[in-house]
């Protein structure tokens, strides 16, 4: 599916100002009302707010046992360097909706239940980035937003949908 072969549903329909998205409650908004009135517009209106979210995504750091013992002798204003690669790893849960492994993200801060949230790092992209990184993983089914709350789940297919929508941000500044 391409641009200019988009249902009119997923066309721009406005401009907006980026930091409109960055707080992660018009996303909110819409995954609540989708919620309680599962209506087409609701559904395209939550794709096209996606496009130009930035989500918080689970990760746990990486670094090895040695990068670890140097860090933790270190003393405050020590330049110290790792020896290995120290990379962000994004947490997989097994959704029980469909079975599978999905890559899961937040809204918002408040989406996340402390029990969970406290086991990690987030950082905090756009969404177009996540769907960059999820077309990259070979064994995950989905994206869901909110997972423990009004969760929302993009199949590959949605993601690639997502990813073809215009931006509707206004550049123009």
């Amino acid at each position: 599916m391409h641009a200019g072969s988009l249902p009119i549903r997923l066309k721009k329909q406005s401009d907006m100002k980026a930091e409109t998205l960055e707080s992660g409650n018009v996303l909110a908004y819409l995954l609540q009302n989708f919620a309680e009135n599962s209506t087409e517009d609701n559904f395209f209106g939550i794709l096209r707010c996606l496009r130009d979210s930035f989500v918080s995504v689970p990760c746990s750091l990486r670094i090895s046992d040695e990068d670890v013992e140097q860090f933790a002798h270190s003393q405050v204003g020590d330049v110290v360097q790792s020896k290995d690669e120290i990379g962000m790893k994004p947490d997989i849960l097994i959704s029980n909706d469909i079975q599978e492994r999905v890559l899961p993200v937040f809204s918002q801060s408040e989406q996340i239940p402390d029990d969970y949230g406290s086991h990690f790092s987030y950082l905090k992209l756009p969404f177009y980035d996540v769907c960059e990184m999820f077309n990259g993983m070979k064994d995950v089914a989905a994206i869901v937003v909110d997972p423990f709350t009004v969760s929302f789940t993009l199949s590959g297919e949605l993601v690639n949908i997502v990813m073809e929508l215009p931006s509707e941000i206004d550049d123009a500044e």
